[in-house]
């Protein structure tokens, strides 16, 4: 019972240990973040976020989509404007699949060797 009671105090202990540990640990890395983290200091001018949203958004029949990127630089510049980070899209590359999905090109691969391996089955018990 002894060695019961020592063995749960060890493991209190050092539980214990181990929270104030990665506590003082987080409290260091949120400290160097603080210092070592650039200042947001940056003057905007122009529109802001918030006057950009309180805006009311353009009737969805008229907005047509164009193949030039004006849409991409719009949608661009809001990321840019919402994330008070520097957005920048340098290549527009289309799919090579044609716009499908990645798991719609993985079943029909799988469904095309399912088929082909059947079919062999099938030859070879013929025979």
């Amino acid at each position: 019972m002894e060695n019961l009671v020592f063995g749960i105090e060890v493991s209190i202990v050092g539980l214990i240990v181990v929270m104030v540990a990665l506590l003082l640990l987080a409290l260091i890395l949120v400290g160097f973040g603080k210092v070592l983290a650039p200042e947001k200091e940056k003057k905007r001018t122009g529109a802001t976020a918030k006057s950009i949203l309180k805006e009311p958004a353009p009737e969805q029949s008229n907005m047509q989509l164009d193949k030039s990127g004006e849409v991409v630089a719009v949608i661009s510049s809001a990321l840019s404007l919402v994330l008070d980070k520097p957005f920048r899209i340098h290549q527009i590359v289309p799919d090579a699949d044609g716009g499908q999905s990645r798991w719609l090109l993985a079943y029909r691969a799988r469904s095309v060797q399912l088929r082909r391996e059947l079919a062999f089955y099938r030859r070879r018990k013929n025979r």
